[in-house]
């Protein structure tokens, strides 16, 4: 479907919302809008298959551009209809909503997460998705996860775990977790530090820097420069020094959000 063509099915759903006559005369346009949803789920995987491929600042920036258009295209749908569900329209037309709001910014997954919640419970969605939906929306607030779908890799190649928030998972079942050297759990009681130690240039990670808190060595990065801690919450200013050699560096990192989690590249020359 040509982007014109999009445009003019949205401005007539709209117009029909203006009206005041959506409701009667819009049924018979469901099969229109099931095109426009799967041409919004065909456009986002025909990006996630080309990010596979290769990623480029042109590619970031088409992907800014495509999701928010997506999201003011789902906005105005979920206006006029909510959220439209098989046999109403097809699985790719309802999967295009989830798809959406999972890449959306805060305020907005926020706006939709009941309605996510919601497409779960009728099966619109998968229980995963709404599980992947869930723990996104918390990591980027620098909160702990949930159900244990998500995990981050650095420039250096070191690949690490968002720990699961144990006051949130009792009475069910842990999810089956990756093998390696992970902090899996923590908890209101503890904020998680990851550091990345890497050189000038930034081309590789530092290996057995010694990391201090407070003046006191908590231990030292791995063969690629990575480190992670859990320490008892703060929420005021703390000083870290890395030692390697003759190089050192001391830099001071506030948690005045109170986040779960704190994420930190240094460079160390």
């Amino acid at each position: 479907m040509e982007k014109t063509a999009k445009h003019k099915i949205l401005l007539s759903l709209i117009a029909l919302l203006a009206t005041g006559t959506v409701w009667s005369q819009a049924k018979a346009d469901f099969k229109e809008v099931n095109q426009y949803l799967e041409q919004i789920y065909k456009e986002n995987q025909n990006f996630q298959s080309s990010r596979k491929r290769t990623f480029t600042p042109e590619i970031l920036a088409r992907k800014q551009i495509m999701e928010s258009t997506h999201q003011t295209e789902i906005d105005s749908i979920f206006k006029l209809y909510g959220w439209l569900k098989p046999p109403l329209v097809s699985k790719k037309a309802t999967q295009a909503y989830f798809l959406v709001i999972q890449q959306a910014d805060i305020p907005s997954q926020q706006k939709y997460q009941n309605e996510v919640f919601k497409a779960a419970q009728e099966r619109a969605i998968k229980a995963s998705d709404y599980y992947l939906f869930t723990d996104r929306m918390r990591m980027l607030q620098n909160k702990y996860q949930i159900f244990g779908t998500q995990a981050k890799t650095d420039d250096a190649g070191n690949f690490y775990f968002i720990p699961i928030d144990t006051s949130l998972v009792s009475g069910r079942k842990i999810p089956v977790l990756p093998d390696g050297d992970y902090i899996y759990f923590s908890g209101p009681q503890f904020v998680t530090l990851f550091l990345h130690i890497y050189n000038e240039a930034m081309t590789e990670g530092i290996p057995q820097a010694q990391i201090y808190l407070d003046g006191e060595k908590i231990g030292e990065t791995n063969d690629k420069g990575f480190f992670q801690k859990r320490l008892s919450r703060f929420t005021n200013s703390k000083e870290i020094k890395i030692r390697k050699n003759n190089k050192e560096k001391t830099i001071r990192i506030t948690n005045s959000k109170n986040a779960d989690w704190l994420d930190q590249n240094i460079i160390l020359k």
